[in-house]
């Protein structure tokens, strides 16, 4: 079987790099909450429930922010 091939070459494609980051990350408002609480400056929550307490993210919202979770460590 043919080993996968990364699409983003890091090496010198930056701008292409970004856009495809970026795609990945969509507009959705929770999982962009999200993805600054794990990439953004400051305290570096670990579990879920300290990721949504720093995304400023609701309880009655957490499957959603499990999903949004799952999807953002999916790099498929």
């Amino acid at each position: 079987m043919a080993e996968r091939t990364s699409v983003v070459d890091l090496s010198g494609n930056h701008e292409e790099s970004i856009l495809q980051w970026a795609k990945h990350l969509g507009t959705n408002k929770i999982r962009r909450k999200l993805f600054d609480a794990v990439y953004g400056r400051g305290e570096k929550p670990r579990s879920k429930k300290q990721l949504m307490l720093a995304a400023g993210i609701k309880e009655t919202d957490a499957q959603q922010a499990q999903n949004e979770l799952d999807h953002l460590s999916n790099t498929t």
